[in-house]
């Protein structure tokens, strides 16, 4: 792993609050899924907001990437599934929650 994403994964450590996961297994998970995590926390507690979603909305007819995202959410002791949201509970200063959702069929194929 480069110096970098090392720094930046702790960095997300700290945000996220969540020891299930250390620097070492960081490879493991997709880099945009803890991007995206973090920056909604981040964004969330700068507007004083009481909630934030982590929302990836997928255009693909296999929901590739599906998988990775599910391997994510369980560091939070969570399932996904698919055009659903779930709810983590308290992180970091708001209620978190997840949702993977599908983009309508007919917008896919442009």
């Amino acid at each position: 792993m480069s110096p970098l994403r090392g720094y930046l994964f702790v960095g997300f450590h700290g945000v996220l609050r969540y020891a299930v996961c250390s620097v070492s297994s960081v490879e493991y998970y997709r880099y945009q899924f803890l991007h995206r995590t973090a920056s909604a926390i981040i964004e969330a507690n700068r507007f004083h907001a009481k909630h934030a979603v982590m929302l990836v909305h997928s255009f693909s007819d296999s929901n590739e990437g599906f998988t990775d995202y599910r391997r994510f959410l369980s560091l939070f002791s969570i399932t996904g599934e698919l055009d659903r949201v779930v709810s983590v509970g308290y992180v970091s200063g708001v209620y978190l929650y997840f949702a993977w959702v599908c983009g309508d069929k007919q917008y896919r194929k442009r």
